[in-house]
């Protein structure tokens, strides 16, 4: 779907999304549409579209739990790995039985359903998510009480049988089975959270409760969500320590649960008259996305990860980096080399591309991790930003872009140009293989009206200690 770039102008892709869910179609959102779009802009535009119509294509590959594996000779590089005319069924160890399911966007059940028998799946690919809620099995129809509960070394099982047909036309099946660990305490619970995933969860139960509540309510619901969170921990202390009733307690499991709250509660669709809110288009695509990403992907939506590319402090070329997971260049991609030594460097050139490690990562960004002498790259799942500083070095900049001066949304050189930009289109398309459809590049130069909306405001650290004290207080408050 083509949106216009106008906030106050939109497409209704809310209404339209019903029309892939009663399908199994897929909805990609592609805005800023306008006829007299600079040259840049329009080249990114016409990217973002083959990209949607190359995702939406019925692709060449012959399973979805191999992505690798094309037929007829066809390569898979660009196609994502799908399934149609599903059928999922979902079993568990005796004792225990599935009772509600939410399914992405393209399920024949709505979010929160219960589920009985099997789940009608018009298409599936490998990002597919889906949540159960597992409950007690009744001993007896008639009789109340539970089911006892069969455990097998610490644990129940939970098995997922899928039944789809491949692009090819084969009807094939998978299953998988997971233990669950059995846990008898509170602190054993506790210890066997995984984070990423409760939020995932939150967020797609936050997406489910915006269809049918306004947006105040469904905020307030998730901080009263987080505020009872915040006051169970309290059981995790002795006994002397829970009467202290003007102490914050976290453990270190759950430590950023109140930057996962803070996160959700500034989705633009629970501030829809924020003053850089997004357009109603946009919001909703936001929302389709969280419905039916993985724990990974949702994750890194709600909180972006800030990578460091340069910092004029530590030289003129790429940021130092650590020695597991390189950045790829273009050399990776070419035959082994000769032995004949490579000639070195000009001095007058840029410095040559990044030594052997990953690229750095800021823990906890905030405004203040950001110096001006630097260069980074802002990925979240929906869009990549390169946040580009005014006291950068100018020849890394030039490497990059022609030019010591970019300005907002500059295209980058072509990866043919030098080793700077052949390294950074190689990182690019890293991480852009990482994520189920194409994230655009959006280049923000500092000092531009862009970068409090694309870049800063999406650093959800700067203000976590206080959200964490107001959910504290609030805590206190409801004793």
């Amino acid at each position: 779907m083509l949106a216009p770039p106008s906030k106050d102008l939109f497409c209704d892709l809310a209404s339209l999304a019903l029309l892939t869910s009663a399908s199994g179609g897929q909805l990609y959102h592609v805005p800023g549409v306008e006829p007299t779009a600079p040259a840049a802009t329009t080249a990114a535009l016409a990217a973002a579209v083959r990209s949607a119509v190359v995702v939406a294509t019925p692709c060449h590959v012959s399973d979805p739990a191999d992505a690798t594996t094309a037929e007829a000779g066809e390569t898979s590089e660009e196609f994502p790995a799908c399934g149609y005319d599903a059928v999922l069924r979902v079993r568990c160890s005796t004792g225990l039985q599935p009772s509600h399911v939410w399914a992405p966007p393209g399920g024949a059940r709505d979010e929160g359903s219960a589920i009985s028998g099997a789940l009608a799946l018009p298409r599936v690919g490998t990002h597919s998510t889906f949540a159960l809620t597992l409950t007690h099995a009744k001993a007896d129809a008639k009789k109340d009480g539970v089911a006892p509960l069969y455990v097998r070394a610490g644990c129940a099982f939970v098995q997922s049988v899928l039944l789809y047909t491949s692009p090819g036309g084969e009807r094939r099946i998978r299953v998988l089975t997971r233990p669950l660990q059995v846990v008898d305490s509170l602190p054993r619970l506790i210890a066997s959270v995984h984070l990423p995933s409760c939020l995932a969860l939150q967020a797609k139960l936050l997406c489910v409760a915006l269809a049918k509540t306004p947006a105040k309510e469904a905020a307030e619901a998730l901080q009263a969500e987080a505020i009872r969170c915040v006051g169970a921990q309290r059981q995790l202390l002795p006994p002397p320590l829970r009467r202290v009733g003007d102490a914050m307690f976290l453990s270190s499991q759950l430590a950023l649960l109140p930057l996962f709250t803070l996160a959700l509660a500034r989705l633009p669709a629970l501030q829809p008259l924020a003053p850089q809110r997004l357009s109603p288009d946009a919001a909703a695509a936001q929302l389709l996305a969280l419905r039916s990403l993985p724990p990974h992907l949702a994750s890194r939506l709600l909180l972006p990860r800030l990578l460091v590319l340069h910092q004029r402090s530590e030289g003129d070329g790429w940021a130092p980096t650590t020695a597991a997971d390189a950045p790829p260049t273009a050399a990776d991609a070419d035959p082994p080399p000769s032995s004949t030594p490579a000639p070195a460097p000009s001095s007058s050139s840029p410095s040559p591309s990044p030594p052997s490690g990953s690229v750095l990562e800021v823990p906890m960004p905030r405004a203040a991790s950001i110096k001006a002498d630097g260069v980074y790259l802002l990925d979240s799942t929906e869009s990549l930003v390169l946040w580009v500083g005014a006291q950068a070095s100018p020849s890394f900049v030039q490497a990059l872009f022609g030019t010591d001066k970019p300005t907002d949304d500059a295209a980058p050189l072509a990866a043919s140009a030098n080793a700077h930009a052949a390294t950074l289109h190689a990182l690019l398309a890293r991480l852009q293989a990482e994520r189920p459809q194409h994230a655009p590049l959006r280049v923000v130069a500092q000092g531009s009206q862009l970068q409090q909306q694309l870049f800063f405001g999406r650093l959800h650290a700067e203000g976590y200690e206080g959200f964490a004290m107001h959910l504290h207080g609030r805590d206190v408050a409801s004793r």
